[in-house]
């Protein structure tokens, strides 16, 4: 029997100091690593180092790479003052946020296809067990002296996260998996919202509707085969965007050309460069006709 319980070390939980950097540097590629060797060592109860109480010397990236004895990587947190005040800062987190619930609803969706209908309580009940615990996780690092306000803005983000994914999970499968439909949401995900400020909270580009018509843009995405590196990814992406009826039901009233390529690089990172124009979409326009004339009969029935 396959264990679930990987769900706790996938990507999509940070619960190491060394996953969180990684994070934090996909997010701000203008940080730079800093290599220590460690003489002595000492640990935190959730598993950081204790910088102040270890002996730390600073050594090159090479001499990182040859050390045999215990070493240690870390971001170079000088520049997080400059990176927190600039105009994009909350943006910046938001959108790459929004890219990895997209990157977990596809990933659910994948495992749950795996499980073949022999485990799927045993599925889910440890994706549900990984959220909580990767909550009270972050909850530990908020508390401790040593995260610093750079780290604290993206976990705050990331428990935000965490809030969502048991939501996502319940509408998606409280049809298909008795479990999931009868599983509560726990009381206590819900209240931390209520502490973060709104500067804290990630932004966003909302380009649709309502979440009906985002899953249909997210079921759309899947049916088609659209992603980075696949033939057609601009033709299609654009045959969504120009098609009447998509404008009319599926985005928010008058949206611009150029925010939904941000949204597309908020989900697919940098994938289109040209946020002027999109390729021809004429190939792909029948499919998308097809798709979004059975979201509009199926609405209405």
């Amino acid at each position: 029997m396959r264990d679930y319980t990987e769900f706790k070390y996938h990507k999509h939980f940070f619960e190491s100091e060394r996953l969180l950097n990684n994070l934090i540097i996909q997010i701000f590629p203008e940080f730079s690593w800093r290599y220590y060797k460690c003489s002595n060592v000492i640990f935190l109860d959730n598993g950081f180092l204790n910088v102040a109480d270890s002996d730390l010397t600073e050594i090159s990236e090479e001499e990182y790479k040859l050390e045999r004895s215990y070493k240690y990587q870390t971001l170079n947190y000088e520049l997080q003052d400059e990176i927190m005040q600039s105009k994009d800062f909350s943006l910046t987190v938001g959108t790459y946020m929004e890219y990895l619930f997209v990157e977990f609803q596809h990933y659910i969706h994948d495992v749950y296809k795996e499980t073949k209908s022999r485990n799927e309580a045993y599925l889910f009940n440890n994706i549900f067990k990984a959220i909580e615990e990767s909550n009270d996780y972050y909850s530990s690092l908020l508390d401790n002296p040593c995260t610093n306000n750079l780290q604290k803005r993206i976990i705050k983000n990331l428990i935000y996260e965490n809030q969502r994914k048991p939501e996502l999970i319940k509408n998606e499968f409280s049809d298909l998996v008795p479990y999931v439909a009868n599983y509560p949401l726990k009381k206590s995900l819900i209240p931390f919202l209520n502490n973060l400020s709104k500067k804290e909270q990630f932004h966003s580009l909302d380009i649709f509707s309502s979440e009906e018509t985002k899953k249909w843009f997210m079921d759309t995405l899947e049916i088609m085969n659209i992603s980075p590196g696949k033939n057609g990814f601009n033709a299609k992406l654009s045959a969504i965007y120009s098609n009447i009826e998509c404008k009319e039901n599926i985005f928010k009233y008058e949206l611009s050309l150029k925010d939904y390529i941000s949204y597309i690089n908020s989900i697919f990172p940098n994938s289109i460069k040209n946020n002027t124009k999109m390729s021809d979409y004429s190939r792909h326009e029948p499919k998308v006709n097809q798709l979004i004339n059975i979201y509009l009969k199926d609405k209405s029935e």
